[in-house]
């Protein structure tokens, strides 16, 4: 269980050094050192992120496309929303600072709601029609069934087992009647 939160909370800073990394070019020394400071942070091992190291390096805001409705698998991504947020229930969007650690980057962020909000669209077309989309949360075999049309890089995994579904044979499994019963320890 502690292993998981580990996980859980160690992919926002990761994912943020991810972003400054990807943000940056091969010509600018300073968004490679940018990006390299927020990695060993991530790490433990550096200093924080410098505040407004985004700004000018990266598109601004920085949107996120989701595939569902908010909710809790998406909370690494809304955890680096800072204060001063605006929700906008037209466009099914939250936008405000960008932030690591508490400090603000000096871009925006938006995330956008997937799902019914998008017309039951697949992210990977979304990031397609819309280039002012930077990520989007996509799954594994939606990945393979877009990529020869709609490739796209799979950067972070956010949670280590996904929610979605617990699925079990009962013919193979009779004793399984909770979720509990499934459990391979003890």
């Amino acid at each position: 269980m502690k292993s998981s939160r580990i996980v859980k909370l160690a992919s926002v800073p990761v994912a943020l050094a991810l972003v400054m990394a990807a943000c940056g070019s091969d010509e600018d020394a300073s968004s490679t050192s940018d990006a390299t400071e927020s990695t060993e942070a991530a790490d433990g091992g550096g200093e924080a992120t410098a505040e407004g190291a985004l700004a000018g390096v990266c598109p601004d805001p920085m949107v996120i496309q989701t595939d569902w409705f908010p909710e809790a698998e998406h909370g690494a991504l809304y955890e680096m929303v800072g204060e001063d947020y605006v929700v906008d229930i037209e466009k099914k969007t939250v936008t405000g600072p960008l932030v690591a650690g508490g400090v603000d980057t000096g871009i925006a962020i938006e995330v956008r709601t997937g799902g019914p909000a998008i017309g039951f669209s697949p992210v990977h077309s979304q990031m397609y029609a819309d280039e002012s989309i930077v990520m989007g949360y996509t799954s594994l075999d939606g990945s393979a069934t877009f990529f020869e049309d709609q490739p796209t890089i799979s950067v972070i995994a956010p949670l280590e087992k996904n929610p979605q579904i617990v699925m079990w044979d009962p013919e193979t499994y009779p004793d399984v009647e909770t979720i509990g019963d499934l459990s391979t320890e003890g």
